[in-house]
């Protein structure tokens, strides 16, 4: 028996503006710069926005 795993795409839930207002803020209390890029990405890609920010290089 074989199971299926499915990618998940925060971007595709973030479809109003309190929605995502509520997924940065969750993003910034996390204190880690990459929790943050990542969620910035995940609005820009909801937005259909290209990406604005690079990966963090340590």
């Amino acid at each position: 028996m074989s199971t299926q795993h499915h990618t998940f795409d925060a971007a595709k839930f973030l479809q109003d503006e309190e929605t995502i207002a509520a997924y940065l803020n969750m993003a910034r209390e996390d204190l880690n710069p990459e929790m943050l890029r990542l969620a910035t990405d995940n609005i820009y890609r909801a937005r259909g926005m290209k990406l604005a920010a690079k990966p963090i290089q340590d």
